[in-house]
C-alpha cells in the first residue's frame, strides 16, 4: 500500500534538528494520501513589564495595570542599613509612577 505523506512547516529547513511540532494531520478518503499541516507559531506570553529596575528591587506592571515589587535575591548582611535603603527605592519607585 503507497501511501503519499506532505509535510507543511513554518520553517525553511525541515532537517534542522529534532523538535516537536504542533499542527493537524488528515488523511484523505481513499487513505492514499497523508498531510501533515504545522500550526502558526503561538506569540509568546508577555510577562509583566519592567518599570524600575533598582539595586535593591524590581517593579514590573501587568495588562490589569496592578503593580509587584520583587526584592532581589542578595543577601542583606552585605547592606548597612538594608531596610531603609529598600524603603528608599521603594518610594523612589512610587514617585515615578505617580509624576
Amino acid at each position: 500500500m503507497n501511501v503519499k505523506v506532505t509535510i507543511v512547516t513554518n520553517d525553511e529547513d525541515v532537517n534542522k534538528g529534532k523538535r516537536v511540532r504542533n499542527g493537524a494531520l488528515s488523511l484523505s478518503a481513499d487513505a492514499k494520501e497523508m498531510k501533515f499541516v504545522e500550526s502558526a507559531p503561538r506569540r509568546p506570553r508577555q510577562r509583566g513589564t519592567k518599570i524600575v529596575d533598582g539595586q535593591l528591587l524590581s517593579m514590573t506592571q501587568n495588562d490589569r495595570g496592578q503593580f509587584r515589587i520583587h526584592t532581589k535575591a542578595i543577601d542583606p548582611r552585605e547592606f548597612p542599613n538594608y531596610a531603609f535603603v529598600l524603603y528608599c527605592e521603594a518610594t523612589d519607585a512610587m514617585n515615578k509612577i505617580f509624576k
